[in-house]
């Protein structure tokens, strides 16, 4: 701010200040000349005015206020220090001017009352001098208990009814009025508490973010409010309008945090769904199966034609999204649902290391034949469980190794070699049965391992035990399947014979 503007404004707040204190040093004055005594005076005052008309009566009224205005301000000259200018709570000409204002209200008021009580009170006064004064006229031609009356006796009566005639005429339009404006008050402080009930709901309304209904509310009270003089309802309603913006910024604010939020949410999504595309499409590159045809003669001398891995039906979606992972990687992934798996055999199978020094548990079990002690030691969960049919290249893949019993057992084999695909007893592996071979149970759960994973496109078929798990199975599929999904009970144990008699478990 330059030099100039803030001398200008110093000034003019010195110079304001100086027509301040000469304001109140005025008032001051006054109230040193009035006299304190001012109730005799404007009782007096007032009993004059009462018998003026209007225009006679205003000096008389200006001069009740300002002596009563000059004995209020006197009372707070007394109260406050007026040296201090800081303890002042009010310039005393503005006091002046207010305390005027409310005074010439007040007494206005006062007189008007003053008035119709005159009116009343002589009304009465007359009506009883004129009732007395006809009855005594009355009784003055009463003989014999009859009322005899001449024309010049009616003439005498006829100015004191006339004269009450028009007095109770008067007195009955005044009552009129009285009422009226009485019944005016009554309906003015009905509609106030309407307007208070309403007001109260539009609050509710916005409490419970009803804006809807808060905004129809609001506009019919500024429409009715904006023609009565209800100060506190109206400044109620603004405060309401307030809250109410308020309300509806914070309610478009989370209107928009929530679209933002869906938003990116979708980005992600689809950030993912990408990310996911393109591992997919990285593991069939890397985890793609090389093909050979003389591994595969050798594999149909021994009527391999799939490699079978089964698991629980809530395992599927995860499988179908991630492919068919190793125990451990499941696992640390969060990706099993629910395991079948023995606890004992699992325990013994984490200790196992053949061949290529990598853990049991870090390979994709498969077997040769899956109706097997098992898939039996699981049957009662025989409709939650799937058997799934893999490409029979699975068992010649780099690192795949097989087995010549259930790899958990310290007597199995485990081999890299389709060449040994000989030492395995073939006639227990793909009998129904295996009580009649010598360690049937064992030879019966020759396993093949592949590692580390096998990716979804090497699924084959899906074998069901039920048309409700076929359903399922059906519906959980991806739409681009390159498999089959098959009810086929010949894989499970559904028969009525006792299997711990037939297969000695």
């Amino acid at each position: 701010m330059s030099i100039l503007k803030r001398l200008y404004y110093f000034f003019k707040k010195k110079v304001s200040r100086i027509k301040s204190k000469r304001r109140n040093e005025k008032v001051i004055s006054k109230i040193r000349k009035a006299t304190i005594t001012v109730k005799p005076e404007t009782e007096k005052l007032l009993v004059e005015i009462l018998s003026k008309n209007e225009l006679e009566a205003l000096p008389f009224l200006n001069n009740i206020i300002e002596s009563t205005t000059i004995s209020e301000i006197a009372e707070v000259v007394s109260t406050y220090e007026l040296k201090n200018k800081r303890r002042k709570a009010l310039e005393l000409h503005e006091l002046e001017v207010e305390l005027s204002r409310l005074n010439r209200n007040f007494y206005s008021l006062e007189i008007k009352q003053r008035k119709i009580e005159s009116i009343k009170f002589r009304c009465e006064d007359f009506i009883s001098n004129q009732v007395a004064n006809l009855n005594k006229i009355l009784g003055e031609h009463k003989k014999n208990g009859e009322i005899q009356l001449s024309k010049v006796t009616i003439s005498r009566l006829d100015k004191p009814f006339s004269d009450l005639e028009k007095l109770l005429t008067e007195y009955s339009t005044s009552r009129i009025y009285y009422n009226r404006e009485i019944e005016k008050l009554k309906q003015e402080e009905i509609r106030r508490q309407q307007f208070k009930t309403r007001l109260t709901e539009l609050e509710t309304f916005i409490g419970q973010n009803k804006l809807d209904e808060a905004k129809a509310r609001i506009t019919s009270l500024e429409k009715v409010l904006s023609n009565t003089s209800f100060p506190k309802e109206k400044e109620r309603l603004q405060k309401a309008k307030i809250k109410f913006r308020e309300k509806e910024v914070s309610n478009l604010r989370k209107l928009q945090d929530e679209i933002l939020k869906k938003q990116q949410e979708a980005v992600d999504l689809l950030r993912i769904s990408e990310i996911e595309k393109k591992q997919k499409a990285d593991d069939e590159k890397v985890f793609d199966f090389v093909r050979d045809t003389t591994k595969d003669s050798i594999l149909d001398n021994y009527h391999v034609d799939y490699l079978y891995h089964m698991t629980e039906i809530s395992n599927l979606p995860n499988i179908f999204r991630y492919g068919l992972l190793s125990h451990n990687e499941a696992q640390e992934k969060g990706l099993t649902q629910r395991s079948i798996a023995l606890q004992d055999v699992n325990q013994r199978r984490a200790r196992k290391k053949p061949i290529y020094g990598i853990g049991l548990h870090n390979f994709i079990p498969m077997y040769f034949n899956p109706k097997n002690p098992m898939l039996f030691k699981r049957k009662d969960l025989q409709n939650n469980i799937v058997i799934i049919a893999i490409d029979r290249s699975a068992i010649y893949q780099d690192k795949s190794i097989f087995t010549d019993g259930n790899a958990a057992s310290d007597s199995t084999a485990f081999y890299n070699d389709l060449a040994d695909l000989e030492k395995l007893h073939w006639d227990c592996i793909q009998n129904d049965y295996w009580n009649s071979y010598p360690d049937g149970k064992r030879v019966k759960c020759s396993e093949t391992l592949a590692y580390p994973k096998i990716t979804i496109k090497h699924i084959r078929k899906i074998y069901c035990n039920n048309i409700s798990t076929k359903n399922l199975v059906d519906e959980q599929s991806p739409a681009n399947k390159g498999f089959q999904v098959e009810l086929n009970s010949k894989f499970f144990f559904n028969h009525n014979f006792s299997f711990e008699s037939h297969f000695n478990l």
